[in-house]
């Protein structure tokens, strides 16, 4: 039961962690929406409704756009990976902004991608749905845990007790210690006599 329940809490830390990981994954999804609609205002309320040039002007405006508690760069996603920016088109307005997700590489599957046009915003990872998932996958392991604890419950109730002294009892201090002297004294001789 004490290897099951090392192991468990082992599986428990990991999963408590994955859990942490997609809460600042939706976190991070909420944010892109967040930022897409100030910059979409700034574009609107320019007087010639023009998105940002390039990736350079991008980073100057939401620079502008926004603060940060701990002085973190608004630039930067909560891996501290630099936004990546494209202008699709100025009229009408698109764009796409990219964080490259937990794994920091662009074009794999944990991608946070956002995509503008006009007044359509679509974004590939819906916050609410990342951590509708990360709650369901911490149900259904806790559901595992559950019935591997009430498994290996029921197998020790029933398991045999096992004679650990084939005399029946323990032997006394002394004897283990008149034991431990007589190996060593013939581990001693056996190096002696080599």
């Amino acid at each position: 039961i004490g290897v099951f329940l090392v192991v468990a809490a082992a599986k428990m830390g990991g999963l408590a962690s994955e859990l942490l990981g997609r809460a600042r994954e939706s976190v991070q999804a909420s944010e892109l929406l967040t930022l897409d609609g100030h910059l979409a205002a700034w574009t609107i309320g320019r007087k010639r409704t023009r998105p940002p040039r390039d990736q350079a002007h991008f980073e100057e405006v939401v620079a502008g756009l926004f603060t940060t508690r701990g002085e973190r760069n608004v630039t930067q996603d909560r891996w501290g990976q630099t936004y990546l920016y494209e202008k699709l088109g100025e009229r009408p307005v698109a764009w796409r902004i990219t964080s490259k997700g937990p794994d920091r590489a662009l074009g794999t599957s944990d991608d946070l991608v956002l995509k503008r046009h006009e007044d359509n915003v679509q974004i590939n990872r819906d916050p609410v749905a990342i951590m509708e998932a990360a709650i369901e996958d911490k149900r259904q392991a806790d559901e595992r845990f559950l019935r591997d604890l009430q498994r290996v419950l029921a197998e020790s109730e029933e398991a045999k007790p096992v004679e650990v002294f084939p005399e029946g009892k323990a032997p006394s201090p002394s004897e283990v210690e008149a034991k431990g002297v007589q190996r060593e004294a013939e581990t001693l001789g056996a190096l002696l006599d080599a």
